[in-house]
């Protein structure tokens, strides 16, 4: 149960890393 939550948690953090990531881009080439 452990290890299936830390996965799960980890994949949500990756997925708000990649939006962060995909927000930032228009702001850099601004």
């Amino acid at each position: 149960m452990g290890t299936e939550m830390m996965r799960v948690a980890d994949m949500r953090s990756i997925e708000v890393r990649v939006d962060v990531g995909e927000n930032d881009i228009p702001k850099v080439k601004l």
